[in-house]
């Protein structure tokens, strides 16, 4: 879930927001990041969404959250696809499949398995 924020700034691995209602959250510093790079994808900004994204992959990487580092390749994925770049695209969708499998998450299995489908589908290879 990515709130409606009017601030954040991060300290060490932690970040803090202030939300619209005034309220102060704080959150881990890959969370947000990754939340940031699903806000920019949302609005069609790409270059900022890689960026965002692939800052929380590292961090993720860095502290050994499996879940998260699978999510975090599948986004940068789905930006890839939108651009049309179908090869990176399937390159970080595998990579995610691969996590997914490992870490026994069905839902986001299937979820990288359509997306695959759909780099297949809109490049005609059925």
């Amino acid at each position: 879930m990515f709130f409606p924020a009017f601030a954040f700034g991060c300290i060490g691995m932690f970040c803090l927001i202030v939300v619209c209602s005034g309220a102060v959250v704080w959150f881990g510093r890959g969370w947000v990041l990754l939340a940031v790079g699903n806000f920019y994808y949302r609005r069609a900004q790409y270059q900022e969404a890689l960026k965002y994204s692939r800052e929380a992959l590292a961090i993720f990487r860095e502290v050994g959250d499996r879940v998260r580092e699978g999510i975090s390749l599948k986004n940068i994925g789905l930006v890839y696809y939108h651009q049309g770049r179908y090869a990176e695209a399937l390159e970080y969708y595998q990579q995610a499949l691969a996590i997914r499998q490992e870490v026994d998450d069905q839902a986001g299995e299937g979820d990288t398995l359509n997306k695959i489908g759909s780099v297949y589908a809109d490049q005609g290879r059925y």
